[in-house]
């Protein structure tokens, strides 16, 4: 009779540990490893195999490595733009002209946004994510004043209004909402049509 955790078993009975073999086994061929792989178990029976297998594994982490390798030999060629030779463009809001900077379909709009003085738009939320950072000038969002240096934040669905008594430059950045696909139309917004036509989209998402 042997004592297991305080409990009197039978020889028989007694808990036995695996062998190291098995455990190697084991750790070199799970089954979800098969399944991802679409390998049978009768591929790797042989330790070249087992080896072969963990290097197609670690291929990725190695290409990395080798890139970013190449990446400290050399300086990159940055693509740039000069904002004040491009003109600026309208936008739904008759008060409000942007400079489009980059677009990247699927990830983000990037421009500079500019109120003229006395300029507001209506109350109006987006299905995604943005951002501001004021430039130049004042402006009034949701009834708090934001000046130069400011940088202000939108989570997606924010339901919110502007004006800017005095005028005002800002960099803004308009991201694509990764759950829904939702991102922004246009630099210009046309495609959001007027106050009344985005009111009547409101009013039937609310139903």
């Amino acid at each position: 009779m042997t004592k297991s955790c305080g409990a009197t078993q039978p020889e028989a009975d007694r808990f036995s540990y695996p062998s190291i073999a098995a455990i190697r086994d084991f750790l070199y061929r799970p089954q979800w490893l098969f399944a991802t792989l679409d390998h049978k178990e009768s591929e790797f029976t042989k330790p070249d195999q087992e080896t072969e297998m963990i290097d197609t594994i670690e291929a990725p982490e190695s290409e990395l490595e080798q890139r970013k390798k190449e990446a400290a030999k050399k300086l990159a060629v940055l693509k740039s733009i000069d904002a004040s030779s491009k003109e600026w463009e309208a936008t739904r809001f008759p008060d409000f002209h942007v400079k489009p900077l980059a677009c990247r379909k699927g990830e983000a709009y990037v421009s500079i946004g500019k109120m003229d003085p006395g300029g507001r738009n209506f109350p109006h939320a987006h299905g995604f994510h943005q951002f501001r950072y004021v430039l130049e000038g004042e402006f009034i969002i949701n009834g708090k004043t934001y000046g130069p240096g400011s940088y202000i934040d939108y989570p997606e669905f924010s339901r919110y209004e502007t004006y800017s008594p005095k005028g005002g430059v800002w960099f803004q950045v308009q991201f694509w909402n990764p759950r829904s696909g939702d991102g922004p139309t246009d630099f210009n917004g046309f495609a959001y049509g007027t106050e009344a036509e985005e009111a009547a989209r409101d009013a039937k998402a609310a139903k």
